[in-house]
């Protein structure tokens, strides 16, 4: 490693529990969505904002990971055993459980099919091409790490050159009159928040701590909830209607910039803001980020199953409850038997002993950006 290039030191615990809240985040909006909780509140687009505090924070932990890493043939090799073994594993046995159903659900009275998945969708999702319902946010991820390394390697000539690409795509994405399509779902859509996370590395870093200004606090704490502020019906109840809100186009979230400056400043708040970090680095916060992609993935049977098997709808929080419990209980689960196992014995198998990142190279213990807060 060049003497320049010093891999971030810290584990920021608040990083894992910022996940954990976006995987819920989804869960608590898809069961608004299904029984009218709190008059849908939290609902209707509700988790799409935890998807782009996700986007947003995969983008500033690759950067902080690996920006100040040469860019070598083993180091890349190490990045993308790295990140194939933190998704594909538990996605591709997502999918073929979505299989399942459908398959049980067609040629069998069973009738149960929480993915609504058709079998003309399979090879589109298995060759990461695009995906539907919660499996759409997966390909767009693995397309962002193809294109974050074409990014390393231009950090690698001058980090100038990033950040003008980054402001570059940014302002032009939202200059131009885009529609963001429902189906596919592409990368080009959802880079922005991507970029936006790398660019919060590039002044925020990972090993600062929290700010000693209490003042500075304070405003991030503040900023901490601008994502929540933004969910669509919270948005309309207290601010009011307007463009795609009053058009009811809930896709245009994504063409809005309100957002990616709000999961940034979150982002940020997580980061140095000491009352919002202590909360995310409570350790049911942290245990909530390491199970978090199994969450995100899972917790869709467990409210079909409750909304079919039960008339627990007809109350709503009681559901919400019920919900919560048997989907982390099914993710800690998948996590202890299939998902951590697969990440440690693909990394262990395919990793190389001449990466140059300690931290790349290092055992499998969850220092994955996409799978915790980084760590030594």
């Amino acid at each position: 490693m060049r003497s320049d290039q010093k891999r971030p030191e810290a584990h920021v615990p608040g990083l894992d529990g910022l996940r954990g809240m976006a995987a819920y985040m989804v869960v608590i909006s898809h069961v608004s969505n299904s029984t009218g909780l709190w008059n849908a509140l939290l609902g209707i687009g509700g988790g799409q904002v935890g998807v782009m505090i996700f986007f947003t924070l995969s983008g500033y932990l690759l950067a902080a990971l690996y920006l100040r890493t040469e860019v070598t043939t083993a180091n890349v090799r190490d990045y993308a055993v790295r990140r194939i073994a933190r998704v594909l594993p538990l996605f591709f046995f997502a999918v073929t459980v979505a299989l399942f159903f459908a398959f049980t659900s067609a040629v069998t009275a069973f009738g149960f099919d929480p993915y609504a998945f058709g079998f003309d969708q399979a090879l589109r999702h298995y060759a990461l091409i695009s995906g539907t319902g919660v499996f759409w946010t997966i390909p767009v991820e693995m397309h962002f790490y193809v294109i974050f390394v074409l990014l390393w390697w231009l950090h690698s000539k001058s980090r100038t050159l990033v950040i003008a690409f980054a402001a570059f795509w940014i302002l032009i994405y939202w200059a131009l009159p885009v529609t963001v399509p429902e189906r596919p779902r592409t990368l080009p859509y959802y880079l922005v928040f991507f970029l936006c996370g790398m660019l919060v590395n590039y002044f925020v870093r990972i090993d600062a701590g929290p700010t000693k200004s209490r003042m500075l606090s304070v405003v991030l704490s503040g900023c901490f909830l601008l994502p929540f502020l933004l969910y669509p019906n919270i948005y309309a109840a207290v601010i009011g209607k307007s463009g795609w809100l009053l058009r009811a186009e809930y896709q245009q979230m994504w063409h809005d910039p309100r957002y990616p400056l709000a999961a940034a400043l979150c982002l940020a708040a997580a980061l140095c803001a000491r009352p919002v970090r202590t909360i995310l680095s409570h350790r049911i916060m942290v245990y909530a980020g390491k199970i978090s992609y199994s969450v995100y993935l899972l917790h869709i049977p467990a409210i079909a199953a409750l909304m079919q098997f039960t008339s627990l709808y007809r109350y709503p929080f009681a559901f919400l409850m019920t919900a919560l419990f048997l989907t982390t209980l099914l993710a800690m689960m998948t996590y202890a038997k299939l998902e951590y196992p697969m990440r440690r014995l693909i990394v262990r198998k395919f990793s190389s002993a001449r990466s140059e990142n300690p931290a790349v190279a290092g055992p499998a213990d969850g220092s994955a950006p996409a799978a915790h807060g980084l760590k030594r």
